[in-house]
């Protein structure tokens, strides 16, 4: 019989009979609030209970700190694996009381999973489902991942869908989770769109989306099957504070940047290269980082403001968040004398990386918030710093989030690296737009209106921009 190794919050205990009486729902607390336990105390139970068999889908970062707290929080007898794939195939899901896989995993094995006997599903950090709409490989004949979640939910009796930022950008974000829940609210994203989006036509008579309607209708439908709970109604933490770092880079380098958005290319010694839409957007904010690209023999700006903000630091703790590939290279080149790990894409021995920073071996976690921002705890840490930002709420808060939870004893420093007249100002304003929807289709951030307040001033807001 599966006991308790530590004790619950009453909320915890409240998620737990939530699953159990409603059966199909989800949970998408605050990060850091706590949604892994309440929902492991409900899989315990109905297991035991009703016979109940969990298949556990996460991000695949998170496959061993789900197998750990399964032990951490129970006396519990219950087998549980993890499951990688085709090379364990040999694999009797039917002898574990509970199966992990990571979302790749599930898609790739789904008629494995599918011819199993399966009758509870769990996604954790389920905005990856966030499309929305089934769709079908035309080479392989494969579903899209929201395809193989809708497809399974059919065969199960329990799903759990968790979340701490089930909006990453735009309410149509959230169209998944209705989808899944009660599919003939909309029956589709089109009819989801022409109830909710509001549109202006372009020059060249293209209609785009400009804004959003009618968001309380889509809040109260999320109510009927969700439940939602912000950090400061349960748990009491130190506060976080935002510091953007504003400073300008050099006149040759910001001239040079002008000039490769306003003619999608610049005069460079070796290329040629046109680029437009999406492809420019990119290596513009890759070039604000990085002059070389601009064939610019000097130091960038960013890498100076790193310099002294280290140094004022004084040898504490620092997770650095990065989005391109190119800039996490420069800034492992850059901190080669520090004591430093990297968790990324490319990064291999993740868990290593972990366990370093986590005992404070490692000064710095040079980190991509998609494969650091998601299930982890860094709250012996508390200085964050976004050295470039991407238009992704979720990337942002669940960044913070990784450090500013329960056991954190310091205030959480957020800063942000903002070069003056550039596309970074930007990002900072589409964050704060894309938070403000998140509070209108959920509730959101507790403190976000003094988190953010008299950060930037309007004439920056209305700065070159892209």
């Amino acid at each position: 019989m599966t006991e308790l190794a530590l004790e619950p919050y009453q909320y915890q205990i409240d998620d737990m009979n939530y699953i159990i009486d409603l059966k199909q729902c989800g949970i998408l607390h605050d990060p850091g609030v706590g949604k892994t336990f309440g929902v492991l105390m409900a899989m315990t139970y109905l297991i035991e209970m009703e016979n109940v068999k969990p298949l556990v889908v996460v991000p695949p970062i998170l496959l061993q700190t789900w197998y750990d707290k399964i032990y951490e929080y129970f006396h519990t007898n219950l087998k549980t694996v993890i499951y990688h794939g085709p090379k364990r195939k040999s694999i009797n899901f039917e002898k574990y009381d509970i199966v992990l896989t990571s979302y790749n995993i599930f898609q790739r094995d789904y008629n494995r999973f599918r011819d199993s006997h399966f009758n509870m599903l769990v996604c954790d950090e389920s905005q990856k489902l966030k499309i929305g709409e089934v769709k079908v490989s035309p080479k392989t004949g494969n579903m899209n991942l929201f395809g193989c979640v809708q497809s399974f939910k059919r065969k199960v009796e329990y799903l759990v869908l968790m979340s701490g930022t089930p909006v990453t950008k735009y309410p149509v974000d959230a169209f998944y989770i209705i989808q899944l829940m009660n599919p003939n609210a909309y029956v589709t994203k089109k009819n989801f769109l022409k109830h909710h989006a509001v549109y202006a036509p372009t020059d060249s008579g293209f209609r785009i989306i400009v804004g959003w309607k009618n968001l309380e209708t889509l809040n109260k439908l999320l109510g009927l099957y969700t439940r939602r709970l912000i950090k400061s109604e349960v748990l009491e933490l130190p506060k976080k504070q935002l510091i953007i770092k504003q400073f300008s880079l050099s006149d040759k380098h910001r001239d040079k940047l002008k000039e490769l958005w306003d003619f999608g290319f610049v005069e460079m010694s070796n290329t040629a290269e046109f680029l437009d839409g999406m492809a420019l957007m990119m290596r513009v904010r890759q070039a604000m980082m990085d002059p070389s690209i601009l064939e610019l023999k000097e130091k960038s700006a960013y890498f100076e403001m790193l310099d002294l903000l280290l140094e004022d630091l004084k040898g504490e703790q620092v997770i650095i968040y990065a989005h391109f590939q190119n800039t996490m290279k420069l800034l492992a080149e850059h901190l080669k004398d520090y004591d430093f790990v990297e968790l990324h894409g490319q990064s291999k021995k993740k868990d290593e990386a972990v366990s370093k920073f986590k005992s404070g071996e490692a000064q710095i976690l040079l980190a991509n918030p998609l494969s650091a921002g998601v299930g982890l705890d860094f709250q012996q840490c508390h200085n964050v710093i976004f050295f470039e930002l991407d238009y992704v709420v979720d990337s942002f808060w669940q960044g913070i989030d990784r450090t500013h939870r329960p056991g954190q004893e310091h205030e959480v420093n957020v800063f942000i690296f903002v070069a003056k007249d550039t596309p970074a100002v930007s990002l900072v304003r589409g964050i704060r737009e894309n938070i403000n929807y998140l509070e209108q289709v959920l509730k959101g951030k507790e403190d976000q209106s003094i988190f953010w307040k008299n950060k930037i001033t309007a004439e920056e807001a209305q700065s070159w921009t892209i």
